[in-house]
């Protein structure tokens, strides 16, 4: 074990260089066999038991970014492919507090079995160093991925390689679904980015606000002119409460491209969260005069006369927000106007927010 754990500190400086050759494990060979107790209780988990039902396995590092960023592209496979018979397992070592596991899942929302390897043997055994290192098996415990690391193509590889092991597709339908393209251009395909900046919607959705910002961030590393993407990390950072940063996203979403709705309003809101209204009124009215679904826009306007203290102009365009609710405008977007702290002698806001995201 201490050969082993040197290899790991050797693998961390060596960084990409241990990509090269992954995990001792390959596809086609067998899972190795193993035996290791659940977290939070006594019983013993034997990889045999795992035959007739595709398994997906992730050795993580709890703490480490790159690990808790794989989780969290797991669990959005798992959600996608929620309909297909797989298990999900996570493997941490020994050395990993209880504690540092707890916030692990926490982080991640992850939903599946963890194991504990407490002297590291079934790392020695698939030749783990690199983490976060991933096998999936299919139903006949044969393994179809063995991927070290983490990067852009994970979620995609994985869900391919899920989707094989399972048996929903063959094996021209996995090359199909994990083939890049030679030009990178065209893997950057608008179908390729739209998909991630949706995927980074669902996330900001349901609160997952850092994982939604990290998803952007990474189309924009791939695109960096990619509009819809400057835009929603914009909306994502008002939502942290990091008024300047978004104020910075939608003008650079801006720089070469036409204003939209979206980018008025967005930088109407920043400004009004930076406290300059008299800019922030004019960006929000731009956003009326350019959007065809200006519910948001009529309730942003509210909120900033409201905190003028102009209340009837406050009221008509709350009122003018309440008429086009039901054109299903995303309501979780209410969230980049809920202040966390009213200051004191500031009125409840004319429109409940409750009613916004009816």
């Amino acid at each position: 074990m201490n050969t082993h754990r040197f290899l790991i500190a050797a693998g961390t400086v060596l960084g990409l260089a241990v990509r090269a050759f992954a995990m001792e494990v390959r596809e086609g060979q067998a899972l190795p066999e193993f035996t290791l107790k659940s977290r939070g209780s006594d019983q013993a988990v034997q990889s045999s038991q795992w035959k007739g039902k595709a398994t997906a396995i992730v050795f993580a590092r709890p703490d480490q970014p790159k690990s808790q960023a794989a989780l969290k592209d797991v669990m959005l496979a798992r959600r996608e492919l929620e309909k297909l018979p797989w298990n999900l397992v996570v493997v941490v070592s020994g050395e990993v507090t209880d504690e540092a596991v707890s916030r692990l899942i926490e982080q991640t929302g992850f939903e599946g079995t963890v194991l504990l390897d407490p002297d590291m043997s079934v790392y020695g055994q698939f030749g783990v160093i690199v983490m976060p290192s991933t096998v999936v098996v299919d139903r006949a415990l044969k393994i179809v991925l063995a991927k070290a690391s983490h990067d852009f193509e994970y979620q995609r590889i994985l869900s391919a390689n899920i989707q094989y092991a399972t048996g929903l597709v063959d094996q021209q339908g996995r090359e199909n679904l994990v083939r890049v393209p030679v030009d990178e251009k065209e893997y950057a395909s608008k179908t390729q980015l739209a998909r991630r900046v949706h995927q980074a919607q669902t996330l900001a959705r349901t609160g997952e606000l850092d994982h939604a910002e990290a998803t952007l961030r990474r189309v924009l590393e791939q695109e960096p002119d990619y509009q819809p993407a400057r835009v929603e990390l914009g909306f994502v950072l008002l939502q942290k409460d990091r008024a300047q940063e978004a104020l910075k996203c939608f003008q650079q979403a801006e720089a070469n491209n036409a204003p939209t709705p979206s980018t008025q309003l967005g930088s109407g809101i920043a400004l009004m969260k930076l406290n300059r209204l008299e800019e922030a009124d004019q960006k929000l009215k731009n956003s009326l005069n350019l959007s065809p679904r200006p519910a948001l826009g009529h309730y942003a306007l509210g909120r900033l006369y409201e905190q003028q203290g102009r209340t009837a102009e406050a009221a008509a365009h709350f009122k003018e927000a309440a008429k086009v609710l039901l054109d299903k405008e995303e309501g979780w977007r209410y969230e980049v106007l809920e202040t966390r702290e009213k200051s004191p002698g500031t009125q409840r806001s004319l429109l409940d927010k409750s009613e916004m995201k009816k």
